[in-house]
């Protein structure tokens, strides 16, 4: 399974075919034209997967110099990873000293998030609360000062662009 926005190595083996050859996707195989995602004189090419999903991808990779010298991979799957937080997600209250639980939901992505607070939303930088969550929950004690513009973010720790943060502000009190 290929994940959309994360890199991933293509890699074949050759035998008495040297020189560069070309990597081609086709996403709904048998049907649609065939894709160029670059040329290679090494025996494997990296590419950042895009969307969108698909259930018959195909990789086809065949020598410039001779392009019936080649060989085509069987289907494979192309999905669109998310992560998105569900609490504290904007307007909740939560008082100094207590425990909430920051939750959030995720589908195709395995691994570690983080779990960060900014607490002055907008302007104030992320700070850390936990690393290295593999759940999909966190128990977090609330020891933070009182203020109206918090909001929580969940990382995903392989690939931060894959985050998302409280909808809108919650409250911090004593």
């Amino acid at each position: 399974t290929l994940l959309i926005g994360f890199p991933t190595t293509i890699t074949f083996s050759r035998y008495l075919a040297s020189g560069a050859a070309t990597l081609q996707l086709k996403r709904n195989y048998p049907s649609g034209a065939w894709e160029n995602l670059g040329s290679t004189s090494a025996d494997s090419l990296v590419w950042t997967v895009t969307g969108p999903t698909s259930s018959n991808a195909r990789f086809k990779i065949a020598l410039n110099s001779n392009g019936a010298i080649g060989d085509t991979t069987g289907n494979e799957n192309i999905v669109q990873p998310s992560l998105t937080l569900t609490a504290p997600n904007g307007g909740e209250q939560l008082r100094t000293t207590t425990s909430t639980t920051v939750t959030w939901t995720r589908s195709n992505l395995a691994g570690a998030v983080r779990v960060e607070l900014n607490s002055s939303y907008p302007s104030a930088i992320w700070t850390t609360l936990a690393t290295g969550l593999t759940g999909n929950s966190y128990s977090w004690n609330v020891t933070q000062e009182p203020t109206t513009t918090a909001r929580v973010r969940v990382v995903y720790q392989q690939t931060p662009s894959f985050a998302d943060s409280s909808n809108s502000n919650f409250t911090i009190f004593r």
